[in-house]
């Protein structure tokens, strides 16, 4: 940074920054709206974003300073010892009301210590432990909003690619990239858009949850550091891939807000939007009714991921330990729940109980007289970073116990040899 920048700086001061980049570097100030009401200079991460993404005398810096703010984030909110408490154990204070969707909204214990465990960087899981003596798993619902959206819109395409077994985010990579499906890449740095650090896949991730929650392109340019012009063209090709999400979904969920302010989803459970659906203008915009719909988009497919997620998984465990007293649930993460077993329990008894919640969340939803079912995938290890488990999709779990149980066993002797490998090393 000091060689870029010529002199040391603070990238944590505000005062340090807005003096680099609106006196030397002579850039616009960005402004920010504060406790007053009042319009002033500012420096902060949405300001540094869109610095980087002009390319202009500073972009440089701006870079190199939104990583170092995110080390220091990591370090401080996830690597913090003191965050953990005396046994070991990192635990959340949940608030039952925190989010409208159902989703679970967690924070840090009265103590101090924890945290939300809902937005853990996923490289971070590699410190979240298993006990000794135990093995642990997580039963993940594969791309569930991508597949409601797609149902509930009637997106035939996306349909398809469902129903045999295509990655939908590598099909919407190559409409992206307008390549060959089979040659859109998942390595990081493969794709040149943004900062060039990730992969072809990558954009087709984030260009389906764009599209299917309405985000704007100058939203998405500046939360993926894209420039308006790659993030307009980004989404403009998606949305020409995927036309029935506009015509289909987005219209489905339009008429349930126009009929009664009502969405309900896939769980019969319903919410009343209070925002605008009609605009008058001048009193009313029409960006103010875009507004509700967008809350709405969103509230369908994560709505019903939270109840299915929660009632066919956490609640069918814990309130059936006659089945699975040897389970203990560690974490619901939105579309996934993470538990651990003791060795103990004989690989029998452990295939039989995840055959049990394998099925009990793929159980049909439907639509309109449509069922669909949505795969759960399987990982298994020592720690919660999904990298290093094992992996079994859910086409390839055997739904005969035996067979499952002999699976999982030579999965474990896998993981210990491994983990002898590397203690040896």
């Amino acid at each position: 940074l000091k060689s870029i920048v010529g002199f040391d700086i603070n990238p944590n001061s505000p005062q340090q920054l807005m003096n680099y980049f609106y006196k030397t570097c002579g850039i616009k100030p960005y402004k920010k709206k504060n406790a007053q009401g009042q319009y002033v200079d500012t420096s902060d991460v949405t300001a540094l974003k869109r610095i980087v993404r002009r390319g202009i005398e500073g972009s440089d810096a701006a870079r190199i300073m939104l990583d170092i703010r995110s080390l220091s984030k990591r370090i401080s909110t996830y690597l913090n010892i003191g965050k953990v408490d005396e046994d070991g154990r990192y635990r959340s204070s949940y608030n039952p009301v925190g989010a409208e969707t159902g989703r679970l909204s967690s924070g840090q214990t009265i103590f101090k210590t924890g945290g939300n465990q809902q937005n853990i960087p996923h490289d971070i899981l590699r410190f979240f432990l298993f006990d000794e003596g135990y093995i642990g798993y997580s039963i993940d619902l594969s791309q569930i909003e991508n597949r409601i959206v797609a149902y509930v819109g009637g997106v035939i395409s996306q349909i398809e690619a469902f129903e045999t077994g295509i990655d939908l985010h590598r099909l919407t990579s190559s409409i992206i990239f307008n390549k060959p499906y089979d040659q859109i890449s998942a390595e990081d740095g493969s794709s040149d858009l943004g900062d060039g650090r990730q992969s072809e896949r990558y954009w087709g991730k984030k260009g389906n949850h764009a599209i299917n929650y309405d985000v704007s392109y100058k939203k998405f340019g500046l939360i993926n550091e894209l420039s308006e012009t790659d993030s307009k063209q980004v989404l403009a090709s998606v949305h020409r891939g995927y036309p029935q999400i506009k015509g289909g979904y987005h219209a489905v969920i339009q008429e349930m807000l126009r009929k009664d302010r009502t969405v309900t989803n896939l769980f019969s459970r319903h919410r009343l939007f209070l925002g605008p659906v009609f605009p008058q203008p001048p009193y009313i915009s029409s960006y103010a009714c875009e507004e509700t719909f967008r809350q709405a988009y969103a509230h369908l497919p994560q709505s019903t991921t939270a109840d299915k997620i929660n009632e066919q998984g956490v609640e069918y465990v814990y309130y059936n330990q006659d089945i699975f007293g040897s389970i203990e649930l560690l974490s619901q993460i939105h579309d996934s729940i993470v538990f651990q077993v003791p060795l103990t329990t004989s690989w029998i008894k452990q295939a039989e109980m995840i055959l049990l919640i394998k099925k009990s969340l793929e159980a049909p939803l439907s639509w309109h007289g449509t069922k669909f079912s949505t795969p759960c995938d399987l990982s298994m290890g020592l720690n919660m970073y999904k990298e290093v488990m094992i992996e079994y999709k859910s086409k390839n779990i055997p739904n005969d116990i035996e067979l499952l149980a002999k699976k999982l066993e030579e999965g474990y002797d896998k993981i210990i040899r491994k983990r002898q490998g590397e203690v040896l090393v």
